[in-house]
This record gives C-alpha cells, sequence and structure tokens, in this order.
C-alpha cells in the first residue's frame, strides 16, 4: 500500500542482525531517507508477491492518488500491524490492526502518514494466474466509490493471525516457500469469501447511509463527552434496534467500539506529540482512569500506551547501514 520502492542496499548477510529479522528466502533493503527510515522486506513468485514495511516515520508524509502498473485482475491487500494515519479523499482514519484490499490497478486515494510513529505492514500482492483460478467475477463488482475497502474488525483480527505468522517466519528457504505459498493461499479465500459475502448483502438505502454517517460526525466532534443513546437516536431519525444495527454493517463496528478507537487514536497522537501523563490524556479523551485507557490501548494498538514514547525514542535513533550489504539497487 505504501509506495516505497526498494531503492537502497540490500542487506541480504548472513550475519547482520538486521538481515536476520525477517525470513531469508525474500531481500530486505535499508531505507533511510528524510522522512523515515527502516527496512523493507520483499518476495515474488509468478502467483503472489509479499512486502513488509517496517518503518518508523519521522514527518508527516502525504501521498496523492496513485495507480500501480500492475495486472487489472490483480487484487492487493495489505494488513497493518501498526500504523497511524488517514485516508484523505473520502475521510478514514488508518488505524493499528486494520486490514484493506482493493483491485491493484485501481488508483489508490490520497493518504497521510503521522510523525513519529511506527508502520509495520504486509502486503500482498495475489496476481492473475492465481486469482484466475478462484474468482470468476469481474472486479468492477468492487463499488467504484470506494477504491480501497476496509475491512471489518473480525476479518482482520482472521487475517491478523495469517499476517503475523508470515512477518515472523523463520524457516529455511524450502520449507518458507511452501510455507508462504500456503498462507497466501489461506488469506486470498478468506479475502475472496468476504468480498462475495460483501457483494451479495443488500447495500444501505441513501438516507440512511447518511443518517449514519451524521451520527458518526457528532461523534468524531465528541468523542470525550458521554454521549446519550437517545441523542444519537434523534440525529438519525432511527429507533435504537434500527440505529445499533444500521451503524455496525456500515462501520463493520458498534458505536461503543467506534467511539473507543476514535479516543484511543486522539490518545495515541497526545502520547507522541505531548508531554501530557498518561491520567491526563486519559480523562482529556474521555476516561476517569489511566487503567481503563490502557487496557482498551492494548486492546486496539496491540502495545501498552506506556510503552508508545519509549518505542518512538527507541526508532528515532540513526539506522546504520550494514557493512557487509554490497549489492546496490539501480
Amino acid at each position: 500500500m505504501i509506495p516505497i520502492k526498494p531503492t537502497h542496499t540490500s542487506l541480504n548477510c548472513e550475519d547482520c542482525h538486521l538481515c536476520q529479522k525477517f525470513n531469508p528466502i525474500g531481500k530486505t533493503f535499508l531505507i533511510d531517507q528524510e522522512d523515515y527510515q527502516g527496512n523493507l522486506w520483499h518476495y515474488e513468485t509468478d502467483s503472489f508477491s509479499l512486502t513488509i514495511h517496517d518503518l518508523f516515520i519521522k514527518e508527516n508524509i502525504v501521498f496523492n492518488s496513485m495507480t500501480a502498473d500492475v495486472d487489472s485482475t490483480s487484487i492487493e491487500s495489505t494488513y497493518l500491524s501498526s500504523a497511524k494515519g488517514e485516508w484523505l479523499q473520502p475521510y478514514q482514519s488508518i488505524e493499528s490492526n486494520s486490514l484493506y484490499i482493493h483491485p491493484a490497478s485501481r488508483p489508490l486515494p490520497s493518504f497521510v502518514l503521522h510523525r513519529q510513529a511506527l508502520w509495520l505492514s504486509l502486503n500482498i500482492l495475489f496476481k492473475e494466474p492465481l486469482i484466475a483460478q478462484y474468482w470468476d467475477r469481474p472486479l468492477e463488482a468492487f463499488d467504484p466509490s470506494q477504491p480501497i475497502v476496509k475491512t471489518n474488525p473480525a476479518l482482520a483480527q482472521k487475517i491478523g493471525s495469517i499476517a503475523q505468522e508470515m512477518i515472523h517466519c523463520s524457516m529455511c528457504p524450502t520449507a518458507s516457500h511452501l510455507f508462504f505459498e500456503a498462507k497466501s493461499k489461506e488469506w486470498l479465500s478468506i479475502t475472496l469469501q468476504a468480498l462475495m459475502q460483501e457483494q451479495e448483502e443488500k447495500p444501505l438505502k441513501h438516507n440512511d447511509r447518511e443518517a449514519i454517517e451524521k451520527v458518526a460526525a457528532y461523534i468524531n466532534n465528541h468523542y470525550a463527552s458521554e454521549i446519550p443513546q437517545k441523542l444519537l437516536e434523534d440525529i438519525a431519525l432511527m429507533s435504537g434496534t434500527k440505529l445499533k444495527t444500521t451503524f455496525k454493517k456500515h462501520f463493520h463496528m458498534s458505536i461503543t467500539e467506534y467511539t473507543q478507537r476514535k479516543r484511543i487514536n486522539i490518545a495515541e497522537n497526545l502520547l507522541l506529540t505531548t508531554d501530557m501523563e498518561i491520567k491526563d490524556i486519559a480523562k482529556s479523551v474521555g476516561y476517569q482512569s489511566a487503567s481503563r485507557l490502557t487496557t482498551l490501548f492494548k486492546r486496539y494498538k496491540g502495545i501498552h500506551s506506556k510503552d508508545v514514547r519509549k518505542i518512538a525514542q527507541t526508532n528515532e535513533a540513526p539506522v546504520h547501514q550494514c557493512p557487509k550489504a554490497s549489492q546496490q539497487i539501480q
């Protein structure tokens, strides 16, 4: 999903700890730019390609709308283990532990990555030969108004388990090839099943979708306050039952989870950009205790809130080039 290419030195050396971070079947590259630094790992077959971005974003970066030079029937899917940013067209937050899928040949909308944040993702490109074996529908079946689809938390969790296994795979090259092939097909099967289910679902009526987006906008602006259910029902002009059902169908999560995720994203930003104590941050986003914030932060971000600043400080250190790296990628 991130258009960062392996234009730096290959780090595939037997004795280098940087090289051993990812599986030796692929190539690891040093990335050291003004706005970001870290490593990129890439492995490719005739059926799929895998790319790991393991980066520290030093400054805000805006990536404008872009189109990949790939076959029109390819599908791309990205699992974000750690991320912080927003899609700009239409606006949508980019969060940790989330999953995106889209036709690889369709332009990605513009997005921004936030400074002082970690980006760890696994991107998989399913190529035409593999897609053709299992997918008998035109990719035009994707909603053209939504060039990229953020999947629901349950699906992200399922794919996340597969992604973590692939990121941390330490098998020998022969075994790794079989492992990555099997896991890629498992990832694809889950993805295609989700796409077919989504296409078969009856879409929301225009008025209902607008009403739910008004509710979400109100939550976005008043996330730190206790919002009465009755107020949201009045905004949407819906009964409590219809509001809950429609909101979950549209956003793939409950109103409570949506509010919690919004609060946690704001708290993460405050942790990275201010010196506020965690207890004060908790209160500023709507929680009366630091322990409640800590519990939810771990649930949605995968790390403890108290470790965010430590990780950011650790990754601010300059990336050192592997002394044994010899292959220059032009």
